[in-house]
């Protein structure tokens, strides 16, 4: 069981740590590894937006496993991106974080489209989001990369 909540400021060291993992870093369309004096600007700048939402996503024991945002793009339009904990990886977690982070975001935020943009070679990524509700609306080239705009239906 999947659970989520708010991003604080608390959650920096752990957030740094998962956007520097290696896989994590190997998927994410800017592949380089962060800096903390980057990381901080840009954590405090996402907590205090209308316009971003970051969610961490725990196991049924607390123990944090991913995070989840969504950017609003528009009048009721978001993108979504997530990663999980390497050590959490093949658990579940992904798709069942999708799935409730997405409900949510819908029901009580008033969102009318979430979308993700997924690298077609990031194939745990695909089946999770297609697990999730998403489906494959067309294949586009996001900085030079073939992927899957993915639409929660």
């Amino acid at each position: 069981m999947v659970t989520f909540r708010e991003a604080t400021i608390d959650d920096m060291r752990l957030l740094f740590d998962w956007r520097n993992e290696q896989e994590t870093r190997k998927n994410a369309f800017n592949s380089s590894a962060l800096s903390w004096k980057r990381h901080s600007d840009w954590l405090q700048r996402r907590i205090n937006s209308f316009n971003s939402y970051l969610f961490i996503l725990a196991d049924y024991q607390s123990t944090p496993v991913g995070q989840v945002r969504f950017d609003i793009k528009g009048d009721g339009f978001a993108e979504i991106t997530i990663s999980i904990d390497v050590n959490h990886r093949g658990k579940n977690y992904a798709s069942e974080g999708l799935t409730k982070t997405c409900s949510y975001m819908k029901n009580v935020k008033k969102l009318k489209k979430i979308f993700a943009y997924v690298k077609k070679e990031n194939v745990a990524s695909c089946k999770c989001f297609r697990k999730a509700g998403f489906e494959n609306v067309r294949e586009v080239k996001i900085k030079s990369f073939d992927c899957y705009l993915m639409v929660y239906a």
